[in-house]
């Protein structure tokens, strides 16, 4: 891959190169992350936000060699020997753990279990340290408890929600950070 300079059309600049051996469709790029086949069956997803140190962020192995690539909002088509794929690329962020990649995104994952008899623990992800609140609401939009209220890591966390004071019934956990919130709806039976 070669990122060329085309702020003036008569003076072309070679910024920097990437890798060898591409084979197959043009890169796509959208956002600063480009989309090309390498390899004949690789999808390969790489940050080209700074355009003299493009990185590589993902790939992705297809059943054939790639014939097209192209992405439209979240999701990248790919058309290669044998099929038509449609593959979900969740943009990683800057930050990484010990362990790996951080989640992308904030979101509530889940609750299990679910229906729940007392004790149900809700999953979610931060992608960046924040300020958060979990909250518990009954069917008319009413706050029954505040499970967790503090200053988190970002990472993957759970936290037990203890309901045995609570009456059967169907309630939503809210997850709210940053002025963005999610909600999963549990089922309480006892």
């Amino acid at each position: 891959m070669q990122i060329i300079d085309l702020s003036d059309p008569y003076d072309l600049e070679l910024v920097s190169t990437y890798g060898n051996g591409v084979m197959g469709c043009a890169p796509f790029v959208v956002n600063h992350h480009v989309y090309l086949s390498y390899s004949e069956e690789k999808l390969w997803i790489g940050d080209v936000s700074d355009p003299a140190h493009p990185s590589f962020e993902d790939d992705y192995y297809t059943n054939g060699a790639i014939i097209d690539n192209f992405v439209v909002g979240d999701y990248v088509f790919v058309a290669d020997g044998s099929s038509f794929l449609i593959l979900r690329y969740d943009v990683p962020t800057e930050i990484e753990s010990a362990t790996g990649k951080l989640p992308g995104r904030f979101a509530v994952s889940e609750n299990y279990p679910n229906p729940f008899n007392a004790n149900t623990t809700l999953r979610y992800s931060m992608p960046e340290t924040n300020q958060i609140t979990l909250s518990i609401y009954n069917l008319l939009g009413q706050r029954v408890a505040t499970v967790f209220e503090a200053v988190q890591e970002a990472g993957e966390h759970s936290v037990t929600w203890d309901a045995s004071d609570f009456p059967s019934g169907v309630y939503f956990a809210r997850l709210e950070a940053g002025g963005k919130s999610e909600n999963v709806k549990m089922v309480l039976v006892k």
